[in-house]
């Protein structure tokens, strides 16, 4: 069906024709549509010219289609439980029948093009208006949302949107407006603080955080609305504190891989994206902080044909990146990977690399890695409570996998190794070295700059396997390795306070996480 015309004059001279409102009463809505922006059927909301009803029956005259009174009752369930509904309540819209022309829609406002356009890539098909209230979509879409509803759609007053950008309902032109403009201040990720008026935006970039633009509220909505879209959990927030997700997000010609963060704020929902950072290549591990003592045994663990090297550290401790100067490392023999996360693959790599950083492949990486058979596994981001099952499980056998995860002391990880029968030989065979790190802030008049890495290395030897195998304790198996050599991560970081290069703040920080 074509897009429906827009016609302010048709559907004022309608309402006047009816003896609804007066002319005097549509001057008045006309000048308040000047002050707010709203619609005009709105404005006439909101002086008490006219009910919603009335505007609907207008607007559905004018259009020449059906007005619908929406009743929770009558509704196809399933059909409506096919859509995010955070994203039908801020569009106000509500799936009613799928025929062979499409699938029809309830809309307030079914003149907005973006809104059917988004209606129609959703539903994968034809979109077929009609016109109910806002007030009877709000009521049917409310239960869905729980004591989200007020959140995913209200607005608590229209401020004056003089200087403001109208942006499409959708969302789509203002998340891309917001990205471009972040990838050209080189910000790594974008705030979005919703305030009393409307929402604040900060760019988060190598010289801190620092607000670049305030937008109306509609924007925010639209955001929110774009977001869902994509997948993001806005509608489920419920009276959760707070949700992340890792979206496929269009951007140009390109996808990116965007970062979302939501937390719940004073009765609102702060948003987080996080951008990709630009791709470079890997860094050496001595680059990246480590003793050259160390970075030359753990080369040498990543140069055998098998075993497991795991990296613990906490979220923002740059784990990340020591992945992939791992797994750099462990292809300079050409062989075959599989990277299950968002390692970036170097670019000299002269065999095969996978990269699958979609959750659907990671939740089935054994069955991959059985299918394609790679020399080098990589698994990104593993949950602590994953870690045993998983770098003990079958598909890890026979080759190199290198995983990351944050078990906070490497020690207990191995007695809880130790507690599990099928951990215990599994990872008393394979595993080669632990890697604990965090990132800290060099002191400015150390001569460094910015944020650098401190490792813990932990090189599994005999003596190690043997205390696995034989149920040790956390301490037990830490007096083995102190014996051999091995450095906790205190004791680094307070070698590193010593000589000057990192200050005691920066490692009361480090050693708390």
């Amino acid at each position: 069906m074509p897009e429906p015309k827009r016609a302010h004059h048709g559907l004022t001279e309608l309402l006047v024709d009816a003896g609804v409102v007066t002319d005097e009463q549509i001057q008045a809505g006309l000048a308040r549509q000047r002050e707010t922006g709203l619609r005009i059927g709105e404005t006439l909301v909101e002086i008490g010219a006219a009910t919603e009803e009335d505007i609907g029956w207008a607007l559905a005259r004018q259009l020449g289609l059906p007005l619908v009174d929406l009743q929770g009752g009558t509704l196809d369930a399933d059909l409506l439980a096919s859509f995010p509904a955070g994203v039908l309540y801020r569009l106000q819209a509500v799936p009613l029948l799928r025929s062979d022309e499409g699938l029809s829609f309830a809309l307030s406002d079914p003149t907005d093009g973006q809104v059917l356009a988004h209606l129609a890539s959703l539903a994968g098909c034809a979109v077929q208006p009609s016109v109910a209230t806002p007030t009877s979509i709000r009521r049917v879409l409310a239960p869905r949302l729980g004591a989200n509803a007020g959140a995913a759609s209200g607005r608590p007053g229209h401020a004056d949107p003089s200087g403001y950008v109208v942006w499409d309902h959708s969302g789509a032109a203002f998340l891309q407006f917001q990205l471009h403009a972040a990838q050209r201040a080189g910000a790594s990720a974008i705030h979005f603080k919703p305030d009393v008026v409307g929402v604040g935006v900060y760019h988060r970039g190598p010289g801190g955080t620092v607000r670049v633009a305030h937008e109306s509220p509609e924007a925010f909505e639209a955001l929110l609305t774009q977001l869902e879209m994509l997948g993001a959990p806005i509608g489920a927030m419920g009276d959760d504190l707070h949700r992340t997700a890792t979206l496929d997000c269009p951007l140009g010609a390109e996808t990116i891989r965007l970062g979302v963060s939501l937390l719940a704020v004073d009765g609102a929902t702060t948003v987080t994206l996080r951008l990709p950072s630009a791709p470079a290549e890997p860094a050496s591990l001595e680059s990246l902080g480590c003793d050259p003592v160390d970075a030359a045994c753990v080369r040498e663990a990543l140069h055998r044909p098998a075993g497991l090297v795991l990296v613990n550290g906490p979220p923002g401790a740059g784990c990340t990146r020591t992945l992939a100067c791992l797994l750099a490392e462990a292809l300079g023999h050409s062989r075959s990977a599989i990277v299950f996360g968002d390692v970036p693959a170097p670019s000299h790599a002269s065999g095969m690399t996978l990269v699958l950083p979609s959750a659907a492949a990671v939740a089935n990486w054994e069955a991959i890695v059985a299918a394609h058979q790679p020399e080098v596994v990589v698994l990104d981001d593993l949950a602590p409570s994953a870690v045993l099952t998983t770098l003990s499980a079958g598909a890890a056998m026979g080759r190199l996998v290198i995983a990351r995860a944050n078990w906070g002391d490497t020690f207990a990880l191995l007695e809880a190794a130790a507690g599990d029968a099928h951990s215990r030989s599994a990872l008393a065979s394979r595993l080669n070295v632990v890697l604990q790190q965090r990132l800290v802030a060099s002191p400015v008049d150390s001569g460094a700059t910015g944020l650098r890495a401190v490792f813990e290395v932990l090189l599994v030897g005999d003596a190690l396997r043997d205390a696995i195998r034989s149920q040790g304790s956390a301490r037990a198996m830490r007096a083995i390795a102190e014996s051999e050599g091995f450095h906790p991560l205190s004791d680094v970081l307070n070698a590193e306070l010593r000589a000057g290069r990192l200050d005691a703040a920066a490692v009361a920080r480090a050693i708390a996480t």
